[in-house]
């Protein structure tokens, strides 16, 4: 049913919000108005309006790092996600960099979380995203020319020397950012 897929798909609102909505006419099926227990067929077009506020985010300034001709370094503050996702279409990175600081069509060469402040790398073109982001994957080459490195906070005394995380890292608290390792699998 329509409030079931509403529900799993998009579990920022409870199921009786979603019923209200296909009440109000708000949710349509292929621009009619849809019924709670409509089962979905494939290739229909459904539509939801809404009103939403975006959530905030910090407003620090976004330090432009290094600029070129090919690409642009931003020390990015943290709270800010990098493309729009979720919840944020104009707070997020690209989107601000385009609006206030005069920078579109920027492409992503590497990711940062949104609560994780630091370097980001931006191509000006996708070939260009597309070739850095190839020499950070081989940075496990010694001759490689670029390199990544994430510090982290840590809780306690940390023990003396390299540390390898040979498990893999989930998430324990998406809303302070806080993540552990597993126990399971190596990663």
């Amino acid at each position: 049913p329509l409030v079931e897929f509403f529900a799993v798909e998009f579990p920022y609102y409870p199921r009786e919000y979603y019923r209200t909505k296909i009440e109000k006419g708000f949710i349509t099926i292929d621009s009619r108005p849809a019924m709670a227990d409509e089962v979905l067929r494939m290739g229909q077009k459904v539509d939801h309006l809404l009103h939403r506020h975006e959530q905030p985010v910090l407003s620090t300034a976004i330090d432009i790092v290094c600029q070129t001709d090919q690409y642009v370094v931003v020390n990015k503050p943290a709270s800010i996600p990098v493309h729009p996702c979720g919840r944020f279409r104009k707070n997020t990175m690209l989107q601000i960099l385009a609006a206030e600081y005069g920078l579109p069509d920027l492409y992503p060469v590497h990711r940062l979380d949104r609560l994780t402040s630091g370097l980001l790398m931006f191509g000006k073109t996708q070939a260009e995203a597309t070739k850095i982001g190839q020499q950070i994957l081989d940075e496990r080459d010694e001759k490689a020319s670029t390199m990544k490195t994430y510090l982290a906070r840590v809780r306690g005394r940390f023990p003396e020397g390299e540390q390898v995380v040979d498990r893999a890292i989930i998430c324990v608290d998406r809303r302070v950012g806080r993540y552990a390792c597993t126990d399971g699998p190596e990663a």
